[in-house]
């Protein structure tokens, strides 16, 4: 008996990690249509979770002449630099890429000296991430170290759960974001990041919008930098871009956030400027329009959630729902430090 596609992409997809992903039934005109092709030998399910590749969307109807194209990936263009190049940017380009200036070189015999201060030394924290529903409260599992690449997913048993490492530096608002890393790695990647969506229209994430992002290794990036193209555990299509320095730690709470950084270049204000916004709109962020020019904008929103057990990241995820019309679950990362 010949195997249903969905079983198919699931199987060459995912590991037995993930969820089989939720079915519909497929159109009853074109089951037989399928059958005859033998590629069906009986009439299956269609999959309509994101791990099973991209889809038309599920009303469409394919035919079996384009059902291969419908599920075609969509190659994205990304907006980055090579990490080589970024280095001979000037510092008016690095600024249009929201990337941080060059480090200033002092000429040799200067008599410029930095100041002296007794430096704060950094705490670090290893431990596991808890997975839960952020409506309930309960624990979907463990964020797990066997996942294949780009995925990852909770899985119920501690021993299955990666371990993560970060530092704090406590002289940093609270709400600065850092980098994270992994043990084992993902795909050569020992850094936890945010990777662009397969389907995705381009490397920006928005409300109403259903491009997402994985969570999966990455190659480094600079704090504060737009989405990278430096290399990550996405290996199934074209080139993604990435983000490493996207993690925020409540001390309080011990809750994980994430933040994405959008092309337009999105960047923390001073803290100055946040001591003067009202506590309603802690969301403002400068973006640079131009080397000498700034703008006031929201930052992207950044949820965490989950479909067939893979774990996602994006401003809305209504919007990818509707896109991969699988059951969307939103959950919070907590941390559990451990020896």
């Amino acid at each position: 008996m010949a195997k249903g596609f969905s079983d198919f992409i699931y199987s060459s997809s995912a590991s037995a990690f993930l969820s089989p992903p939720s079915p519909i039934p497929t159109p009853a005109a074109v089951q037989p249509a399928l059958a005859s092709t033998g590629v069906f030998a009986t009439p299956v399910s269609e999959c309509v979770s994101e791990i099973c590749g991209s889809m038309a969307p599920v009303n469409s109807g394919p035919s079996p002449a384009n059902f291969a194209a419908s599920i075609a990936k969509v190659e994205t263009p990304t907006r980055s630099l090579p990490q080589s190049d970024v280095e001979q940017l000037s510092n008016a380009e690095r600024f249009v890429r929201g990337l941080p200036p060059k480090k200033p070189k002092l000429a040799q015999g200067s008599p410029l000296r930095r100041s002296q201060s007794s430096p704060v030394p950094c705490k670090t924290y290893r431990g596991i991430i808890q997975v839960n529903n952020k409506a309930s409260g309960a624990i979907l599992g463990y964020l797990a170290k066997h996942s294949v690449p780009p995925y990852t997913s909770p899985q119920p048993n501690e021993s299955d759960a990666f371990i993560v490492s970060f530092k704090i530096d406590p002289t940093q608002d609270s709400g600065s974001a850092f980098g994270m890393t992994i043990e084992p790695d993902i795909g050569g990647y020992p850094d936890l990041g945010l990777v662009q969506g397969r389907d995705n229209t381009n490397s920006d994430i928005s409300p109403g919008s259903f491009n997402y992002l994985y969570i999966t290794g990455t190659a480094q990036t600079p704090p504060g930098s737009t989405p990278q193209d430096v290399g990550n555990a996405y290996f199934i299509g074209a080139p993604r871009t990435s983000e490493s320095v996207v993690w925020i730690f409540n001390s309080a709470t011990y809750q994980i956030t994430c933040q994405w950084v959008n092309t337009d270049g999105c960047e923390s204000p001073p803290r100055a400027i946040l001591e003067m916004q009202s506590a309603d709109i802690p969301a403002l962020l400068f973006c640079r329009i131009s080397p000498h020019r700034v703008m006031m904008a929201a930052k992207p929103i950044t949820k965490l959630f989950t479909q067939s057990n893979a774990v996602y990241a994006g401003s809305d995820p209504a919007a990818f729902q509707g896109r991969f019309p699988a059951p969307v679950t939103e959950i919070t990362f907590t941390f559990l430090p451990r020896p």
